[in-house]
C-alpha cells in the first residue's frame, strides 16, 4: 500500500470507526465498492471527488444534499399525514376521519415521532 492518499484515508477510517465495514455501516449514503475502491487507490473515476465525499462522512460534514435545518416533526403533523394517506385508502367514504381512526392514527404517529427521536 505505502504512502498513497488511498491508504492514509483507510487509516483515517480505520482509526475513527475501527473498521471500514464499520465505517461503512453507519453511512449508508456511501457505496461500499466505491469506498473500497478508492481507499485501495483503484478507483477509475474522479478520484478526489470520492475521497472528499468520504473525508465529509468520516469528518461528519454534511454534504450538498443535507439539510440542515431539518425538525423533526411532531405528533400532530404525522397524525395528518398518516391520517391524509389512510383516508384516502378508506373503503367507508361515509367514516373518513373518524373518531376511531384518528386515536389509533395518534398512537401510531406518537410510536413514529419516539421512534425518530432516538434515531437522531
Amino acid at each position: 500500500m505505502g504512502d498513497t492518499p488511498g491508504h492514509a484515508l483507510r487509516q483515517a477510517v480505520v482509526a475513527r470507526h475501527g473498521s471500514v465495514h464499520a465505517f461503512l455501516k453507519r453511512h449508508p449514503e456511501l457505496t461500499r465498492s466505491t469506498v473500497y475502491q478508492v481507499l485501495g487507490d483503484r478507483y477509475p473515476g474522479n478520484m478526489v471527488r470520492q475521497m472528499t465525499t468520504i473525508r465529509q462522512a468520516l469528518e461528519g460534514v454534511p454534504g450538498d444534499d443535507a439539510q440542515a435545518g431539518w425538525q423533526l416533526p411532531d405528533a400532530e403533523e404525522l397524525v395528518e399525514v398518516i391520517l391524509a394517506a389512510r383516508c384516502a385508502k378508506c373503503r367507508r367514504p361515509d367514516r373518513r376521519g373518524c373518531r376511531g381512526c384518528r386515536i389509533q392514527t395518534g398512537r401510531e404517529a406518537q410510536a413514529v415521532q419516539e421512534f425518530l427521536a432516538k434515531k437522531r
